[in-house]
């Protein structure tokens, strides 16, 4: 899992609810007329809990910029939390978890966290040619056997 993956996860979700309104990652933007959608990995960490096992977190927040500020705004929220809470990473799905949106100079900003679980995989170890076994009996000294 790569943080690249959630925010195209996060990203393919919103083009889907909204398909008439643009969707560009933060690095895209470059005076984008209004309405736009701006995707951002906010935050990300990883915690290892086991041999190969990671627990990892990726924040990311939602920036929608409409054409005028109405009530509209508040609508664009509700949907965000719908349309947010399970998004396809890798081929699974992944729940959003701590959601929350506030309305800061006539933007829309909406966050949300994901959490998932990962596994690496074992690296590939240098395995043996080959065993050679030799053999052989020891003479040892004769034993007093007595019938």
């Amino acid at each position: 899992m790569r943080s690249y993956d959630i925010r195209q996860g996060v990203m393919r979700r919103v083009r889907e609810r909204f398909p008439d309104i643009p969707v560009l990652e933060a690095e895209e933007r470059m005076d984008e007329a209004a309405p736009c959608f701006i995707v951002k990995l906010v935050r990300g960490e990883r915690e290892r809990v086991g041999e190969r096992r990671y627990l990892a977190q990726a924040a990311v927040e939602v920036h929608y910029y409409p054409a005028v500020l109405d009530a509209s705004v508040h609508d664009t929220a509700d949907a965000l939390y719908e349309v947010l809470e399970l998004i396809e990473v890798d081929g699974s799905l992944c729940r959003g978890t701590s959601w929350k949106h506030e309305i800061v100079e006539r933007t829309l900003r909406f966050q949300v966290q994901y959490e998932l679980r990962l596994t690496r995989s074992r690296e590939d170890a240098s395995k043996m040619n080959s065993m050679k076994q030799e053999g052989r009996i020891r003479d040892a000294e004769p034993r007093d056997v007595r019938s």
